[in-house]
């Protein structure tokens, strides 16, 4: 008789958790997860590069640059550290404030990259020496740091 109820109980147990699988698979199913629209990954593929091309875009224009203001040759090497520059300075501003922490990652994204890549159109429309071109070139990196923040 004791061995009867012993198995009686554990068919109860099975049948409780077969039940809380099936419970399982179907939270699964109708979760938020499986709607998800095709086209975000291939769109925050596509927003990552176009965020990280802000690095290399101010290298592609500085020889025009170099010209247009008689800048000297090494410039290009100094530009280069101007943003390296502007990324740290960023990366200090971001964990000292705790951005990423306080705002969402989907705007921290976008706004770091608008204002990033509003940083490299203005080198074209204001440049008119080396100081602004500085200004905004650290501006740019500052704002490059939005290439490493997390997706969550």
């Amino acid at each position: 008789m004791d061995t009867h109820s012993k198995h009686d109980h554990c068919f109860c147990r099975l049948a409780s958790c077969e039940s809380s699988v099936d419970k399982i698979q179907r939270a699964i199913k109708t979760s938020k997860l499986n709607k998800r629209p095709v086209h975000i990954l291939p769109l925050i593929v596509l927003s990552q590069f176009a965020g990280t091309s802000l690095w290399f875009v101010g290298n592609a224009i500085l020889p025009d640059i170099q010209r247009s203001l008689n800048i000297q040759t090494n410039a290009p090497g100094d530009i280069t550290s101007v943003v390296q520059l502007g990324f740290i300075a960023g990366t200090l501003i971001f964990a000292i404030f705790s951005i990423a922490d306080r705002v969402t990652s989907a705007k921290v994204f976008f706004v770091s990259s608008l204002i990033a890549a509003l940083s490299n159109v203005s080198i074209i429309w204001f440049c008119k020496n080396m100081a602004r071109l500085i200004c905004l070139t650290i501006s740019n990196g500052i704002f490059l740091v939005q290439a490493f923040t997390r997706w969550e």
